[in-house]
């Protein structure tokens, strides 16, 4: 029997020794910049990195489709790691990735920091302005420029897993979208990048924020293993509409591992090690191992 995408390899009455293997790679997003001046502008951070084999999907901004599927060998161990989301200020999220002897390593790098001390790099996707960083061609976009609005300053927001961050037609910022998987049979829409913040003198501005996507909004963190760019930070002076304070910046969300394989006539002993974060079904005639955490994956 040819192989190719849903069909396994038989050995005789030993049954499945090989599997074709499809996947869905998110990384942990980045955490948002801070600038600690008065009504300073700070940039959201970058979506986590996207890479994908799932049929009828697609890999991260600037790829042109889905990437090859990969074959697992029987009793073999396969590393599952799942990128955690930044901490702290413009920091880059954690990368995840499938590794295994007898395979290349997929890994999704994680998104970037916000602007202001951070944002460069090589990033899944990149953070927003001051000082943004670019995404990875074919995992994420890159982080957008400072508004160009002139009723208040605020930074750039985070690009995504499937776009730039952007400045609409009237120079207020735009965070990167991110992309959707049904490799479950239910919806996920995952990889946004982060919010920008800023002001205006009198009062806190926050542009960019699309929940949509997993992404934070301003001073917000990015959805937990959905791989989102956590906002901007900003300090507020004293002023008639505010009270001077600190807005911290938001941290990145963790990412998410999805495996799949088309369901096998006869059955399959799978063995999961090292976490107990994950979830397994079946949809659409294949089986599924989503991964919220870090672990390991054998079949017999």
């Amino acid at each position: 029997m040819p192989l190719g995408a849903g069909f396994f390899v038989w050995s005789g009455m030993a049954g499945v020794s090989e599997l074709d293997i499809e996947y869905m790679v998110l990384a942990g997003g980045g955490s948002g910049g801070m600038n600690n001046s008065y009504w300073g502008r700070s940039g959201g951070g970058g979506g986590g990195g996207w890479r994908s084999s799932m049929a009828g999907e697609s890999s991260g901004y600037g790829s042109s489709g889905v990437e090859s599927t990969l074959l697992f060998t029987k009793e073999t161990t396969y590393t599952i790691g799942v990128g955690g989301g930044a901490g702290g200020t413009s920091s880059r999220g954690g990368s995840s990735s499938i590794a295994g002897a007898d395979i290349s390593t997929i890994t999704s790098l994680g998104g970037g920091g916000g602007g202001q001390g951070g944002g460069s790099g090589t990033n899944g996707s990149g953070g927003g302005d001051p000082g943004r960083g670019n995404g990875t061609s074919g995992q994420g976009g890159n982080g957008s420029p400072n508004s160009t609005s002139g009723n208040a300053g605020v930074g750039g927001a985070g690009g995504g897993s499937g776009g730039n961050g952007a400045n609409n037609g009237s120079g207020f910022t735009q965070s990167g979208v991110g992309l959707t998987t049904n490799s479950t049979g239910s919806t996920l829409n995952m990889g946004g990048g982060g919010a920008a913040f800023g002001g205006n003198g009198a009062y806190p501005v926050g542009w960019g924020y699309n929940a949509t996507w997993g992404g934070g909004s301003s001073s917000g963190g990015g959805a937990t293993n959905r791989g989102g760019g956590g906002g901007g930070g900003m300090h507020a002076g004293n002023h008639n509409y505010s009270s001077e304070g600190y807005y911290g910046p938001g941290g990145g969300g963790s990412g998410r591992v999805i495996i799949r394989f088309a369901t096998p006539a006869s059955p399959i002993e799978v063995t999961v090690g090292g976490t107990s974060n994950y979830t397994t079904g079946t949809s659409n005639g294949y089986t599924y191992y989503e991964f919220k955490s870090s672990g390991t994956w054998t079949f017999a």
